[in-house]
């Protein structure tokens, strides 16, 4: 038995927000890349090194992922390789920001790195994948899983739209606290047992507030 009790889409909305907010930054900077003209697509995994490596990320990216190598086969190192290496206008300066934008500070880079598993990429945007946003929207909703958690909570809702009719009715607005006001308007709701049920409190009722 598996019945949909209550959904929070404000939970979702949130969770989904905060990983937007850690997409941006990255989405910026693709733009900047794409800008370059440079034909090779990075993988969204490629983007944790434009992060990390920017460099490095960029000699990838125009040769197409193939090794650098002088005549004869003797290998280039990356930083050689970047000096002798023609380059769109633009990819100092890209290479450069891509730095101060994502590491200001260690601490920084840590708190706001974003999970790029959690993405994918379509048609040049990065978004949270499917899978996972299906994942957000479950753990977002309470379900119950027998007859007694359903009837509970029919119970509690019932409760629920009277404290509310209540609230209306003394005029209290949100200075109105329905805890207190449940603690002081029954009566034994201490230790109660089956042969001893909750009961209203009338002098309560009339009683000055």
């Amino acid at each position: 038995m598996k019945v949909l009790l209550a959904d929070n889409p404000q939970h979702y909305a949130q969770v989904l927000a905060s990983l937007q907010d850690k997409i941006a930054p990255v989405q910026k900077a693709l733009d900047d890349y794409t800008a370059l003209g440079i034909a090779t697509v990075p993988t969204v995994s490629e983007l944790a090194e434009m992060q990390e490596e920017p460099h490095s990320f960029l000699l990838k990216m125009l040769t197409n992922r193939q090794p650098i190598t002088l005549t004869g086969g003797i290998p280039v190192s990356p930083e050689k390789a970047w000096d002798l290496m023609q380059k769109p206008a633009g990819a100092e300066e890209f290479a450069a920001s891509i730095a101060g934008r994502f590491r200001p500070t260690e601490t920084y880079y840590q708190l706001n790195r974003l999970n790029l598993d959690a993405c994918e990429l379509v048609n040049g945007r990065l978004q949270v994948k499917q899978s996972l946003k299906d994942q957000f929207k479950e753990e977002s909703r309470v379900y119950a899983t027998t007859q007694a958690q359903v009837d509970e909570w029919a119970q509690i809702k019932a409760i629920a739209t009277a404290l509310d009719a209540i609230r209306k009715m003394t005029h209290l607005g949100r200075t109105f606290d329905a805890v207190s006001y449940l603690q002081k308007a029954l009566v034994a709701t201490e230790n109660l047992d089956d042969n001893r049920p909750a009961a209203g409190n009338p002098q309560f009722v009339v009683s000055p507030r």
